[in-house]
């Protein structure tokens, strides 16, 4: 008698091998992942105005915004004057980290569905091979007359 291959174990296998390495990555990436990599580059700093809706810096209890609408701050170059500083003066960098890690552990969530429907299968595929060495009836042969 030549064996069936037992279709649940096979998906099963292959399923959890590549869902669950791929779960494991993902959760490696969030909690172990380089997390000062997702900073704005300094080549491509943000205006003031970029980043109103990102936070927002006071300065003696007053926005920066307004310190600089109101021309009150003020900074001294290299040969020691001082100067008046303006929006194009100020350049912002951004730390993304948290949106790529809302992004990874969305797709985390997808791969260990999958993983956890790939294990049920791989358990459901052992159980028929050990029903199959036991001699109780298969799903193939107990719906055949």
């Amino acid at each position: 008698m030549q064996r069936k291959i037992n279709a649940l174990l096979l998906i099963g296998l292959i399923g959890t091998f590549t869902l669950a390495t791929l779960f494991i990555t993902h959760l490696a990436r969030i909690h172990w992942g380089d997390r000062n990599i997702w900073w704005t580059p300094k080549t491509m700093q943000l205006t003031l105005s970029e980043t109103k809706n990102s936070f927002e810096l006071f300065i003696s209890g007053k926005p920066l915004r307004n310190h600089i609408a109101e021309e009150t701050l003020f900074a001294l170059d290299e040969e020691g004057k001082r100067y008046c500083v303006i929006s194009k003066d100020i350049g912002v960098r951004l730390n993304n980290r948290h949106k790529v890690k809302a992004s990874l552990l969305g797709s985390a969530l997808y791969s260990a569905f999958g993983s956890g429907v790939a294990i049920t299968c791989l358990v459901l595929g052992l159980i028929e091979i050990r029903k199959d060495k036991k001699g109780f009836p298969s799903r193939q042969s107990s719906s055949n007359p």
